[in-house]
Formats: structure tokens, sequence, C-alpha cells
């Protein structure tokens, strides 16, 4: 072992010593000129090696540049950097080309916008995660009063109800009964609580009545809690004898009634007119066997807690609301926030044997002039005057409602 390695020195060794002397041959048969040229060219290539070196440097730092930060971006041409990837797929630190690749580092770099690489694909949008159900929209709320008298256009039925005639009367004796959208060509008799007729017409028979009666009858009592609304009453054969609703115990709520002679007649407790228009009333002159019509849009007898609100009362003959006490005392009467006119006065309250009325209120309503008596929109008795509200009541030229004295 010692022997060989031996050897190979002395041969390194011969080898370094023929060096300068196969450069000092060159150098000894070479004319001056012409070595100093071999010189310098050797010394040119020399630079341009070291040059090139130096370029390829900075081509790989250039390239380590371009995914070092984590972001990938297109490759310059020339290069194979980009193509070796996925869209969108980024790179950690690179040192140097990649394996296979082919870095001109004389190459010119392109403008991005010009260069012939793939579009990188957009980032993914990302659809934000639905949030909880939204509460339900709360019930619209009651639509504001009509401004202006009530008429034709906001009650009775509602234009394109369907209707379905039904001929005939028609009595109700189960509790709790809904009518919706018939055609009544008949007499109505309510003899349960807590029905509802809506969205209806009551027109009576083809022929003309002989005897009084009211096309509807609201006799359950006081407790009958019967629901009229957004209907029509009227008499399809006009007759002297003809009435609207008589009873107790009911609402009317957006209701027409015309056509008749007394259009609502009260006999007993707990009544509402509401938002309805009373008008049109029939009237017929004395002849030899019957005496001259006294036609009321509201005729009270007898009862307690009675509002008559929001409505219109016109065309009635003798008044648009009587309280006549015929058959006991009326207690509790609101008359509210109406447009009235026509009567010999508008409001006739008598007291009879019973005294005023307790609990009388006749207020903030409007008042037409077209009474036979000129101006009378009230009339009752000085005792009476004493004993109830009156008050915010006008004539529709803006002038002060006064009440009229009666006897």
């Amino acid at each position: 072992m010692v022997g060989l390695r031996s050897v190979g020195v002395l041969a390194v060794i011969a080898a370094v010593a023929l060096v300068p002397s196969a450069v000092a041959l060159t150098s000894a048969d070479e004319q001056p000129a012409e070595a100093a040229a071999r010189r310098a060219d050797r010394a040119s290539r020399d630079s341009a090696t070291r040059d090139s070196a130096t370029r390829d440097s900075a081509t790989r730092d250039s390239a380590a540049s371009r995914t070092f930060d984590g972001v990938t971006r297109p490759a310059l041409p020339g290069t194979s950097l980009g193509e070796s990837r996925g869209a969108g797929v980024r790179a950690g630190p690179t040192h140097g080309p990649v394996a296979g690749s082919s870095v001109d580092p004389e190459a010119t770099p392109t403008p991005a916008a010009e260069a012939s690489s793939p579009t990188p694909e957009p980032s993914p949008v990302t659809t934000p995660a639905p949030g909880p159900a939204p509460a339900p929209a709360p019930a619209p709320a009651p639509p504001p009063p009509t401004s202006g008298p009530v008429g034709a256009g906001s009650t009775g039925v509602p234009s394109g109800t369907p209707l379905t005639v039904h001929e005939g009367d028609l009595t109700i004796t189960t509790p709790g009964t809904v009518i919706d959208g018939l055609d009544v060509r008949g007499f109505v008799r309510v003899k349960a609580a807590n029905v509802v007729i809506r969205n209806s017409i009551i027109r009576g028979p083809a022929t003309p009545l002989t005897g009084p009666m009211s096309l509807v009858q609201s006799d359950a009592g006081p407790g009958t809690n019967l629901l009229i609304q957004d209907s029509e009453i009227f008499a399809q054969a006009p007759s002297r004898f003809v009435d609207g609703i008589v009873g107790m115990g009911f609402t009317l709520r957006r209701v027409d009634i015309h056509t008749v002679v007394d259009q609502v007649k009260i006999i007993g407790d707990n009544v509402t007119v509401d938002a309805s228009y009373l008008h049109d009333n029939l009237h017929y002159p004395a002849d030899a066997a019957n005496l001259e019509s006294h036609d009321d849009n509201v005729q009270v007898a007898i009862g307690a807690n009675i509002q008559v609100v929001n409505s219109t009362l016109i065309g009635s003959s003798n008044a648009a609301v009587m309280i006549t006490q015929d058959r006991g005392s009326v207690t509790g009467f609101t008359f509210q926030a109406n447009s009235a006119d026509d009567g010999a006065c508008t409001i006739n309250v008598a007291e009879k044997a019973y005294g005023p009325p307790p609990g009388l209120s006749i207020t903030d309503s409007v008042f037409g002039t077209g009474q036979r008596l000129s101006r009378c929109a009230i009339i009752m008795t000085s005792t009476t005057k004493a004993a109830v509200t009156v008050t915010g009541n006008t004539f529709t030229d803006g002038s002060t409602v006064t009440v009229s004295r009666g006897s």
C-alpha cells in the first residue's frame, strides 16, 4: 500500500514539472505579436465566461424571487418554471433551475401583458354561509279610516266577489255559523249566537210584502253577537212594509242598507253600526188604509250600549237617528264621527215616560243642511239637553251645530 501511494505521488510531481516546459516551449517558438494576440483572445474568452456565470447566477436568483415569497407568478418566457406546476399551486424557495429545465441567460424578458404563458385562473369566490332565517314579518296594521264620508265605494260586497244564489228564507240555528258569499232571495232569521254573515247580499223575496217585516231579524237576545260585514241589505220588491234589520246583539260593519223604510231598528242592548252607509230610505205618503211612513236610518225603541260611529246616514224623511223610547229607557247611546243629513231634524230625541236618556253623547260629527226644518241638526227637550254631551259638531259649511229645543 505504501509503495503504490509513492508511485502516484511521483507521477503527479512529474506531470506538474512538465507544464512549465510546455508553456516555455510555446513561448519560445511563437513570434511576440502572435503570442500577444492569443493571450488577448484567451483573456476575452475568460471574461465572457465570467460574465455568463454572473448572469446565470442572477437568473437563478430571479427565479428564486418569483417563488420565495410563497405567491405563484407567471414564469418568464424561455423557462419551464411555471409550466411544471398546476395553476394556483404555491411553490417553496428555489435556489437553482428545476431539473430538466433550460434557462437561457441571454433571453430578454417580455412584459407580462404579452406573455405566452397560461393566464392564472381567478381565485374561487367564497359564498358566505346562510344566516338564520329572518323572523316572519308582522301582520299588516289595519288601514287607516277612509277620509271623507263613508259611501258605496267603501261598503257592501267587495267588487268581484262571487255569489251563490239562495232562493227562499234562511234561518240559522247553529251557533258559530259563517255565511259567506250568498245572494239571499228571502228573509234571514238568526236564532243562534256568534253567527257571521259576510260578503253577501240580502234582498228579500221577489214579491212585495203586505204586512210589516224586516229582511234580517236578530232575535236570539242581547248576547246574540251577530256580525254582518261587507254586505248589502235592500228590498228587491219595495213596499211600505219592508224594513232592513231589527233586533239586538248585532254589529253592522261596512254594510250598505238602502231601499227599505226603517233601515236599522233597535229593540234591545249591544248594537253597533260602524263604517256603514245608510241611505235612500223608502217613503210613502198616507193613503186610505195607511199612515204616512216615518222612515228613519236608525230607530231606537229601547236598549243599552248602542253605538253609531264612522258612518254615513242620509236620505230619510223623518230622522237619521230617532230615539223614541217607545218600549223603555235608552242608555249609553253614542253617536260619534258620523256624516248625517236630512229628516225633519237629523237627530230627534224623545223622552216619553222615561226622561232624558242617560249617557247620551253626540260628538265630532258633520251635518248637512238638507233638513226640512232649517238647520235643525239636533232636536231635544231642554231637560235632555242639560243631561247629555253634545260637542265638536259642525255643519258642512263649517259653522257650529247648536241644539234645537223640542217639546
